[in-house]
C-alpha cells in the first residue's frame, strides 16, 4: 500500500470518527442531556460506546417532562378544536388543513 493509499484510508477513518461525533451531538441534544460534554467525550473515548451508553440512559425527565406538556397542550387544542368534513377525524382550530387527510379548512371554521 502505497503512502497516497495510506493518507486516504486516515482520512476516511478521521471523517467517519467526525461523523460519529456529529451523531453523538445530535442524540444528546435530543435526548436533554449535555451535548457539548457527550460531544467531547466521543472525541476522546470511542463515539460508538457513547452513542450505545446515550441510547440506554434514555431521556432526561425535565425533557419527558416537556414532551407530555407539549402532548397535553396538543391534545387540548384538538379538543377545543373542529372536525374534519373529509375523514371526520378531529383538529386544532386554528388549523387550515386536516392533520390526518389534508382536506382544506379554511372553509369550516
Amino acid at each position: 500500500m502505497g503512502e497516497t493509499e495510506q493518507l486516504l484510508l486516515i482520512i476516511g477513518i478521521f471523517f467517519v470518527y467526525i461523523l460519529a461525533t456529529i451523531g453523538v451531538y445530535q442524540v444528546a441534544e435530543k435526548n436533554g442531556r449535555n451535548f457539548a460534554a457527550w460531544f467531547i467525550t466521543s472525541l476522546f473515548c470511542s463515539p460508538i460506546v457513547v452513542l450505545i451508553i446515550l441510547m440506554c440512559i434514555g431521556e432526561t425527565s425535565e425533557k419527558r417532562k416537556e414532551e407530555i406538556i407539549n402532548e397535553e397542550l396538543l391534545r387540548k387544542k384538538i379538543r377545543e378544536g373542529i372536525t374534519c368534513p373529509n375523514c371526520h377525524n378531529p383538529n386544532a382550530k386554528d388549523n387550515k388543513f386536516c392533520i390526518t387527510c389534508g382536506a382544506n379548512l379554511g372553509a369550516e371554521v
